[in-house]
């Protein structure tokens, strides 16, 4: 798979590259500790980004946080570009964490939206793909800091076409006080399972942080916490061996029947049974401790 090397932070190569590495062999879903940028220019399949299914489609760009789990499921090669990143690089060389986080393209729990793009939009952005190519292909002075300039502006382009692409109430980055919820969500899930939690860190009352929240989203702030810590559980059930009991203690439940009752009201069956599943479907996934 593509690595971030050697540029320190930063590679960029084609769909069709990538695939050729293959041989043929379905992927297997995995996970990187980079953020991972997907420009199906022409493909055919479903992309799975945590458990969630997403038909691939022309001219669609799907990004991936670190951690999240994806897998591409091809029914023929595919034309596209892919590029990946690290925090570090993205941070020294691209845009400070306030802007990056105000574009909102990376992970938002519950569902990860990818941007399909207009003809005009394409157009607008693949001269800066061209550029990453060029400028990656040999050392160069300045190197990283021309890459940056170029991932910068892909990003913020992407950003704006997602903000067309949007209809009826606006974007809930707009919003201070939603973005701060899921940012503290984001960084406490595994302590923090209350409402109230957050809204003493953010010091308003869980009635308004609630209120703010869902009407923002279309869900309360209840089932945003609830949506990650479930995720969490799904994540480690496909990548650890670690038992029903050191999940829940892992994801801050002092019991773990508490956990097996939270996850089976969530997602309709056990936590065992659950694994088992994916399991059977992921030849990957390390067996349950018994």
């Amino acid at each position: 798979m593509l690595s971030p090397t050697p540029l320190a932070g930063f590679a960029i190569k084609t769909m069709q590259a990538i695939d050729a590495l293959s041989n043929g062999q379905p992927a297997l879903p995995h996970r990187h500790y980079h953020y991972t940028v997907i420009w199906a220019m022409q493909a055919e399949g479903i992309h799975y980004i945590d458990f969630q299914a997403f038909p691939l489609q022309p001219n669609t760009i799907y990004f991936i946080a670190p951690e999240q789990m994806h897998r591409l499921a091809l029914v023929k090669p595919p034309t596209g570009e892919v590029i990946i990143f690290t925090a570090d690089f993205l941070f020294a060389h691209v845009m400070s964490v306030d802007l990056f986080n105000q574009i909102d393209l990376f992970f938002n729990c519950s569902q990860t939206v990818p941007v399909v793009l207009t003809s005009a939009q394409a157009e607008t952005i693949h001269p800066l793909i061209d550029a990453m190519h060029r400028e990656s292909e040999i050392e160069r002075f300045h190197q990283q800091a021309a890459l940056g300039a170029l991932l910068r502006l892909f990003l913020l382009y992407c950003g704006r076409a997602r903000l067309t692409g949007q209809v009826g109430s606006p974007p809930t980055k707009i919003i201070p006080l939603v973005k701060d919820f899921k940012k503290g969500v984001e960084a406490h899930f595994q302590q923090l399972h209350k409402v109230s939690h957050y809204a003493d860190l953010l010091n308003v009352t869980a009635h308004h942080l609630n209120e703010t929240f869902k009407a923002a989203t279309g869900s309360s702030a209840k089932e945003h916490i609830q949506a990650r810590i479930i995720l969490e559980a799904k994540r480690l059930a496909h990548s650890t061996h670690q038992s029903v009991k050191e999940v829940a203690f892992e994801l801050g439940f002092a019991d773990p029947a508490h956990f097996s009752k939270f996850f089976k009201n969530c997602v309709g069956s056990s936590y065992s049974d659950f694994r088992d599943r994916l399991a059977a479907t992921s030849p990957n996934t390390p067996p349950k401790k018994p």
